[in-house]
């Protein structure tokens, strides 16, 4: 899920953003969490890093104001994208100061705005790393969700092959795998093997390239999983 943060003290805007965003992850189909605060000391009291993917944070507020926000929020948080609303366009120069990832000029237009967060997942793609602990059979290992090119499952036996080599890890639960590692872009191509779309290099009428890997795929998922592996393409353009 990627999270996000809106700091805006216009509740029109804030709801015109808000619409927005929602309406660009819908239609990639990938699910977001959107917190709205109307003032920055009210975001900057709860603010911890990692605590959002995304902020959208307007310039001219009440109390603090935007750019002061940014300075602070960085001193906790130096990886977050961050986003400046403004309609004045001489604080697209002073955004360097806090790393600002872009700027967004008010009134918000949503085809510009669709192209931001295409450029944005890219950055989230090359950026985040999530790790996880497997008791596989030689011992436990931590791996990187990013290094694993698919699950396999035959029964209840669990095998996840990685970039690093396969680690078998004998009894495990198709169904927690999939909470684990769907949010990750991993899709179902039939009941045994769960798939990282980064990792697929082909698909024809019933077979899928996971690099020099051919795995089936299900006719019953077919058209699901193609549509996912479109959405996901789409986004690396």
């Amino acid at each position: 899920m990627i999270k996000i943060a809106i700091i805006e003290d216009d509740a029109a805007q804030e709801a015109e953003l808000r619409a927005y965003l929602t309406k660009y992850f819908s239609e990639l189909g990938r699910r977001i969490s959107i917190t709205s605060y109307a003032a920055a000391d009210a975001f900057l009291a709860v603010f911890e890093r990692h605590k959002f993917n995304m902020i959208f944070m307007d310039i001219e507020m009440p109390g603090t104001n935007g750019m002061e926000a940014s300075r602070l929020l960085r001193r906790k948080d130096e990886d977050v994208l961050l986003f400046f609303v403004t309609n004045l366009a001489q604080y697209a120069l002073e955004s360097y100061e806090v790393s600002a990832f872009d700027y967004v000029v008010k009134p918000v237009n949503y085809y510009n705005l669709a192209l931001k967060m295409k450029r944005a997942l890219r950055m989230l793609r090359n950026t985040e790393e999530h790790a996880m602990v497997i008791n596989a059979a030689d011992g436990q290992h931590v791996i990187q969700v990013s290094d694993i090119r698919y699950v396999e499952v035959m029964g209840h036996n669990v095998t996840y092959h990685t970039v690093n080599g396969d680690y078998f890890v004998g009894y495990g639960s198709l169904k927690a795998i999939r909470a684990e590692l769907e949010p990750h872009d991993f899709v179902l191509c039939d009941r045994s093997f769960l798939v990282n779309l980064k990792y697929v290099t082909g698909v024809n009428k019933s077979d899928l390239y996971v690099g020099n890997d051919v795995l089936k795929i299900a006719k019953s998922r077919r058209s699901a999983f193609m549509l996912a592996l479109t959405k996901y393409f789409s986004c690396e353009e």
